[in-house]
């Protein structure tokens, strides 16, 4: 009878749950993982892809983003508790991203090693706050159902990240390819959403006269574009989308924007403005931004996850919570409010859409009219940049955006209208955007990704390691440093702490600035890419079109843009 090792069997566990690509960093505890690939290579039958990341950090973050394109389940492999340690603040943007991925690690830990507190060592202990479960899977135990159980436990509804390490026997131990079962992948059913509940919200939200829709996540499923459209049209009211996804067309007569985190200088005034605040999918970005709901303003929240009610919204939580999944509860929550609304109502809600309609077409203009007139301000701003992004990309164009004091100027330019075509970090981990464009590459490799960056977050995210894979697995982004040689949004809190105007001098000595610049355009050269420093804002356009040209042929590109010190 045909035996297969635990290596051979967590190939076909990966090819049952459709994984395509493994992201890892290898160490000894790999190597029949790897060995095995190559027999099945040479053999003819199908393993998934095994994309070699240079950090453990760029890893998890490309598995981000590939989830994040494709929504299916990732596996990301490191070798032990040392490159557990070097998956770092990605563990933390997988947790707030909600973001299916089985961690794979081998526990090299004897029975008798302890920590300082003489206690028995815990590998797991060091992921266990930030992930859904955690597990160790031994030589006695089914490596099959372990692992099955794993990715059932990380896809469930609200899904995240699963921790697995495994003893160095396990991917070498014979194992018989009877006990490879085909699961259902079946996942937990919510309870229906209760219609009475769905009623009231529906009566709140009618007898509101300025009713606001926050979205956060709900873009994560394509067919909730469509029926939240349909909500807001129905109801006339305006639409706050969540950064982290394209959960309503930006272009929409309703659309009040995307949410503007801390730090930068938007402030979300369609919050302050309701008087009922309808939030779906939705938490709280990392540090959130000046402008909360009124003190009397009602807050009715529809999430597949309880635990946001551990996170109240806008530090005070609902008024009713529903937990139900967006799919179900938005078309119901629109069935309903189609049956209460009278003639009379009908009326009053198109005169508020024409006012609405009306209000965006005023601030897209402005924010046109306020990008153009910033065209020759040099150095470099932002808006302007912003703008000259919008003409080269497609309405397709993958955007990965992760800005911080800059944020709010691609929200203002930068049109997004197509299903996943917004990516963003929902965690606090700056190195997201490098490592999350590549894995989001990997998964739609016929779309162009651009990346948006700050020069921090192209520090930390580990660029050779992220240009290295992508050139090996053809793989080119687009990525775009705003590059204000500084903790931005850093420098803001500690001139208003200091009361004085932070010179060159004093951000430098206080560790505020990153100033003299790392040469990026040569990071890009090499690593096989074309690289640019802009700092002439006549250039910006010429260059970013010339960089595209270089995706577009295979190539990755930088292009950093210099713009005024700490904005």
């Amino acid at each position: 009878m045909e035996r297969y090792t635990g290596a051979e069997a967590f190939l076909e566990i990966l090819n049952t749950n459709g994984i395509s690509s493994v992201f890892f960093n290898p160490g000894g505890d790999v190597c029949p993982v790897q060995a095995a690939v190559c027999r099945y290579r040479v053999a003819g039958k199908h393993a998934p892809d095994m994309v070699l990341c240079l950090h453990e950090s760029v890893a998890l973050a490309a598995a981000i983003g590939h989830y994040m394109v494709s929504g299916k389940p990732q596996a990301v492999m490191v070798h032990s508790e040392l490159g557990t340690l070097q998956l770092a603040g990605q563990v933390h943007n997988a947790q707030w991203g909600r973001t299916p991925v089985v961690i794979l690690a081998q526990v090299t830990a004897g029975p008798a090693r302890t920590d300082w507190q003489k206690q028995p060592f815990d590998q797991r202990i060091m992921l266990r706050n930030f992930v859904k479960w955690d597990v160790e899977i031994g030589p006695r135990d089914n490596l099959h159902e372990k692992l099955q159980q794993a990715f059932d436990v990380a896809m469930a509804e609200p899904r995240g990240p699963v921790y697995v390490t495994f003893t160095h026997e396990v991917f070498n131990h014979p194992f018989d390819p009877a006990d490879i079962r085909k699961p259902k992948l079946v996942f937990p059913a919510f309870p229906k959403a209760d219609p009475a509940v769905l009623t009231n919200i529906a009566d709140i939200l009618l007898h509101a006269h300025h009713p606001l829709i926050v979205a956060g996540s709900t873009g994560r499923y394509i067919e909730n574009i469509r029926a939240l459209t349909d909500l807001a049209e129905t109801l006339a009211a305006p639409v706050m989308s969540g950064l982290t996804r394209m959960n309503f067309p930006t272009t929409h007569p309703l659309c009040a924007g995307i949410e503007h985190i801390g730090g930068s200088r938007g402030i979300n005034t369609a919050l302050a403005e309701a008087d009922v605040i309808l939030s779906l999918d939705y938490d709280m970005p990392y540090v959130p931004a000046a402008g909360s709901p009124k003190p009397d303003a009602g807050i009715l929240q529809v999430d597949v996850d309880p635990l946001t009610v551990g996170r109240p919204l806008w530090g005070r939580g609902a008024d009713i919570f529903l937990q139900a999944d967006s799919r179900e509860a938005i078309p119901a929550l629109v069935r309903i409010l189609r049956q209460h609304i009278t003639p009379a109502k009908k009326a009053e809600l198109k005169s508020r859409y024409a006012l609405l309609a009306a209000k965006h077409l005023r601030e897209r203009q402005d924010y046109r009219d306020m990008a153009l007139s910033k065209a020759q301000d040099s150095p470099v701003s932002p808006d302007w940049l912003s703008y000259c992004l919008a003409q080269i990309m497609g309405p397709d164009t993958i955007l990965v955006n992760h800005l911080i004091s800059q944020a709010a100027s691609p929200t203002e330019q930068i049109d997004r209208t197509e299903p996943f075509s917004l990516l963003a970090c929902a965690g606090g981990n700056i190195g997201f955007a490098v490592g999350a464009a590549l894995g989001a590459k990997i998964a739609a490799p016929d779309k162009t990704v651009v990346s948006l960056l700050t020069d921090g977050g192209f520090y930390w995210g580990c660029p050779v390691s992220a240009l290295w894979s992508a050139r090996a697995y053809k793989a080119p982004v687009l990525y775009v440093i705003f590059n204000n040689r500084s903790y931005g949004a850093i420098r803001q809190i500690v001139e208003s702490l200091s009361e004085s105007k932070i010179s060159d001098e004093l951000g430098f000595a206080s560790g505020l600035d990153i100033d003299p610049p790392v040469d990026s355009s040569l990071v890009a050269r090499s690593c096989g890419g074309y690289g640019r420093i802009v700092d002439d804002p006549a250039k910006v356009m010429p260059v970013l079109k010339t960089a595209l040209r270089h995706v577009q042929n295979g190539r990755s590109a930088i292009v950093d843009v210099m713009l005024p010190k700490g904005v």
